[in-house]
C-alpha cells in the first residue's frame, strides 16, 4: 500500500508548526522532559535544563536547515517526504553528505546523529511538497546552544562539489 501524503496545510494545522527563527523551516515542541539536568553537570551548560527533548520539523523545497552548530548530540527521524540531503561538517574538519530518509537499499537512513560540535544544515534531496522529520536532544535545547554558520567561516572544509549547498545553508532563513 502506497503512502499518501497528508496535504501540507493540514500538517502545518494539525501540529501547530511555526517559523523556525535564525534556522528556517517549520517547528513545533514534541515533548519536553519534566526530569532537569542541573548547571554545570555537562561542559558548556550553565543553566538547569530539562534532560531532554523534541521538536517536530518541516522543510519545503524553498526552505532549508541553515548551518548551525550545537552543543548537544542532536537525532534526526524521518518520517514523510523526500529524503533531506544533511551537510556535516565534524570537529576535525572533515565533512561529509548524509541522506535522511526512508530508502535504506541506497543509502538513506531514517535516523541520524549528528554529534555535538558538528555544523550540519540540510535540504530537501529531491521534489516533492514537503519533508517532515523530528529531532531528539539530551538535554534538551536552548537557545544559547546555537550558533549560526557563514560562508567564509565553513568553506575551507567542504568539497568544491559541495560549495553551491553551503551557500544556500548560509542564507538569508526560509521558512516555507
Amino acid at each position: 500500500m502506497d503512502k499518501v501524503m497528508i496535504p501540507l496545510e493540514d500538517i502545518i494545522r494539525e501540529l501547530d508548526l511555526r517559523h523556525l527563527t535564525d534556522e528556517g523551516g517549520l517547528w513545533a515542541q514534541g515533548y519536553v522532559s519534566d526530569e532537569t539536568v542541573a548547571a554545570g553537570t555537562l561542559d558548556g551548560r550553565n543553566t538547569d535544563r530539562p534532560l531532554y527533548g523534541t521538536i517536530y520539523y518541516l522543510l519545503t523545497p524553498a526552505s532549508c536547515s541553515l548551518m548551525h552548530l550545537l552543543v548537544t548530540d542532536e537525532i534526526w527521524y524521518h518520517h514523510a517526504g523526500p529524503a533531506v540531503r544533511l551537510l556535516l561538517i565534524y570537529p576535525d574538519g572533515s565533512s561529509e553528505i548524509r541522506l535522511l530518509g526512508q530508502d535504506i537499499l541506497n543509502g538513506e537512513r531514517p535516523q541520524i546523529c549528528v554529534p555535538r560540535g558538528t555544523w550540519q544544515g540540510g535540504v530537501m534531496a529531491s521534489d516533492g511538497e514537503y519533508t517532515l522529520m523530528s529531532t531528539q536532544m539530551a538535554p534538551a535545547y536552548q537557545q544559547e546552544d546555537f550558533t549560526a554558520g557563514t560562508f567564509e567561516e565553513l568553506r575551507e572544509f567542504v568539497r568544491e562539489e559541495h560549495l553551491d549547498l553551503l551557500r544556500r545553508l548560509t542564507s538569508e532563513p526560509v521558512y516555507r
